[in-house]
């Protein structure tokens, strides 16, 4: 899954330049580095609380998902605000794990249909 992750991000920062704007080049950029960091933390954070199964391993993933949640916001508020970036750069910047899951989605259902 972050193999795909990271083909789907490169070639969509390699489609921004088509735009020659570095405003849409950094929006592409912002939005798929906030989108992979939190897809890995999310992973981070569930695989702590499986290994760690106790009383307050829920309390811990919760608070995790609260903090990464107004670090996502600070970091697109940033991106936004900050540097400028086309708001459409960032929402396709974004949809990088999205776009990664229908990937793999369509190819396990295609190796499937096969046997």
């Amino acid at each position: 899954m972050a193999r795909r992750n990271l083909i789907v991000f490169v070639v969509l920062l390699l489609l921004s330049l088509v735009w020659q704007s570095l405003s849409v080049f950094l929006g592409v950029l912002c939005g798929g580095a906030v989108a992979l960091l939190s897809f890995h933390w999310m992973q981070f954070s569930l695989v702590k609380m499986f290994v760690q199964l106790d009383s307050g391993s829920a309390r811990r993933f919760q608070s995790s998902y609260l903090l990464r949640l107004a670090t996502v916001a600070a970091a697109l508020y940033f991106c936004v605000a900050v540097l400028r970036v086309n708001p459409l750069a960032l929402a396709a910047g974004l949809s990088v794990v999205v776009v990664s899951l229908f990937w793999t989605t369509i190819a396990r259902l295609t190796v499937s249909r096969r046997r």
